[in-house]
């Protein structure tokens, strides 16, 4: 899927708009298809024994001018398989993109799964992990400046996070 990326023309309703809409109805209609997927799961029988993982690529674009001036975060679903008839939860566990392939190997009955590291649902809410966000800044047509950030603490307050490394890159890349 595309998701809220621009040119946002994705109705609420998930029908595509001839006008401009806004990242928070793309969003809407994004998860109107989502749902109409589930439910089609749900009619052919296989819903309930799915993992599903619903994963951002990259938080809010800000600026591709100026390294970040406020804290950009994902949104990162999973419903376990066989879970289906729990309650929804939310976590503010620290955890990144780095938890999701040990929680498909477990999955898929992987053994050693915790070799690749610990899965999203493993990850204590007081767990003192740092993360890393790579941003790039053009500087001119093809050269760039990366900004290497530890974030440590909850990521959408911004005074967690810390530029520790900036890095030359002659290829624009986000």
């Amino acid at each position: 899927m595309f998701g809220s990326h621009n040119p946002y023309k994705l109705n609420a309703d998930g029908t595509k708009s001839s006008e401009t809409t806004s990242a928070v109805e793309q969003t809407m209609g994004c998860f109107t298809y989502l749902f109409r997927y589930f439910e089609k799961m749900k009619e052919l029988g296989v819903y309930d024994n799915s993992e599903i993982f619903i994963i951002a690529d990259h938080g809010q674009a800000i600026s591709d001018t100026k390294p970040l001036q406020k804290a950009t975060a994902i949104g990162l679903f999973h419903k376990p398989s066989g879970s289906s008839n729990t309650d929804f939860k939310f976590t503010s566990a620290p955890v990144s993109h780095r938890n999701v392939p040990p929680a498909l190997l477990r999955a898929v009955g992987y053994e050693n799964y915790s070799s690749m590291g610990v899965c999203l649902d493993e990850v204590d809410e007081n767990a003192k992990i740092t993360r890393y966000f790579y941003k790039s800044v053009v500087i001119e047509k093809h050269e760039s400046r990366i900004y290497k950030y530890a974030i440590t603490g909850n990521a959408l307050d911004f005074s967690n996070w810390k530029i520790i490394k900036e890095y030359d890159a002659t290829h624009y890349f986000y």
